[in-house]
């Protein structure tokens, strides 16, 4: 799974699909988890099932290519030679999930837990069609019948974990993430979101603790960029640049670099280095003009150094690439008032509050 740097901890939740279009239910393929899928049925032995068979390898092939229509042309034909060829059904459901039909391949898994009802990666593949089409709860149910079949279910409860998050239960999901490290240790995907969770739950010592772990399995330019705002909000300014310059150091070319630039220019205002803070929060409009964060951070700088109208000109960019900003309205309000601008002061004053108390949706 490729991770990018995170913004203030909101980065989605994603569902990671437990076997990709190329794991048949008949391997004893790796998964994301490290645990292996037991064979499943495949039919009756007859001719059939062995062309059928050469078809679901020209299958693999073609997906390997980055042939999805031929895929499903070829396990299509599979499937007709052979009906209850329970990997033609499981790869084909895979295969029509990477193309984005969720209700095809939501179909094709119902037909493989059909033949095989423990088939643990049918559930899972089927939970994260059913996440994509907006049945949240069918997909929950789907992870949980995973956990309980699988012989070693940490990805399932990770995926389980990372839907309750989607949800808002953080308290569920963390439950389920810390299931998934009892059973795999190592697993550094449930270590980086049971770090983005215990962040969200205002847990700032255990998220460093996770992101810590998962630097010392895997650094990545993510757990780098996390665990600098852990830092920050331990208030170890000095520890936060470190980790944000890695960060960036690590994966300059990530499209989502102008986040870390971004959070560096936090830490350093923070730190009072308004050149490094400035130059920060120009490299991240340079790479995203329309972010807002930057142009704040940045107003927050020119504010600092006493250039009030350039200060103003910033704020009036972030809100204007952020409508619903509620600290640039604050900043721009206060702003307007220490220069003169009292009517201009209590309308950014007023939107704020009311955004702060608006009904949330």
């Amino acid at each position: 799974m490729k991770k990018h740097f995170a913004n203030l901890f909101v980065i989605p939740f994603a569902v990671f699909v437990q076997s990709s279009v190329l794991t048949a239910a008949g391997d004893k393929s790796e998964t994301a988890a490290g645990t292996t899928t037991p064979p499943a049925a495949v039919g009756s032995a007859s001719g059939g099932v062995s062309e059928a068979e050469t078809l679901v390898a020209s299958a693999r092939k073609k997906a390997a290519e980055g042939d999805l229509e031929g895929t499903i042309e070829d396990l299509t034909r599979a499937i007709e030679l052979a009906p209850t060829l329970t990997q033609g059904w499981f790869l084909r459901g895979n295969a029509h999930f990477a193309r984005g039909q969720t209700a095809e391949a939501i179909a094709d898994f119902d037909r493989a837990i059909e033949l095989d009802p423990r088939l643990a990666d049918a559930y899972s593949n089927r939970a994260g069609a059913r996440a994509a089409a907006g049945d949240i709860d069918g997909a929950m149910s789907d992870f949980t019948v995973a956990t309980q079949i699988s012989p070693e279910p940490a990805i399932a409860f990770y995926n389980r974990g990372n839907l309750k998050a989607r949800r808002g239960d953080l308290t569920g999901a963390l439950a389920d993430f810390n299931k998934a490290l009892e059973i795999n240790p190592a697993y550094t995907d449930a270590l980086y979101n049971r770090g983005l969770t215990r962040a969200s739950r205002g847990d700032f010592r255990g998220a460093k603790a996770d992101f810590d772990a998962h630097i010392e399995i895997k650094p990545t330019a993510a757990a780098f960029g996390t665990r600098g705002i852990a830092r920050a909000r331990l208030g170890d300014i000095a520890g936060a640049i470190d980790d944000h310059t890695r960060a960036i150091e690590a994966n300059p070319d990530d499209p989502l670099v102008y986040i870390a630039y971004n959070n560096r220019a936090m830490a350093r205002l923070a730190n009072g280095d308004l050149a490094g803070a400035e130059d920060d929060c120009n490299k991240a409009i340079i790479v995203k003009p329309d972010f807002a964060d930057p142009w704040f951070v940045r107003g927050n700088v020119k504010r600092a150094r006493g250039e009030l109208e350039a200060a103003l000109a910033d704020y009036t960019k972030a809100i204007q690439f952020r409508p619903a900003f509620i600290a640039a309205y604050q900043a721009r309000g206060q702003l307007r008032r220490a220069m003169g601008d009292t009517d201009g002061a209590m309308a950014d004053l007023d939107r704020a509050v009311d955004l702060q108390y608006a009904p949330k949706r």
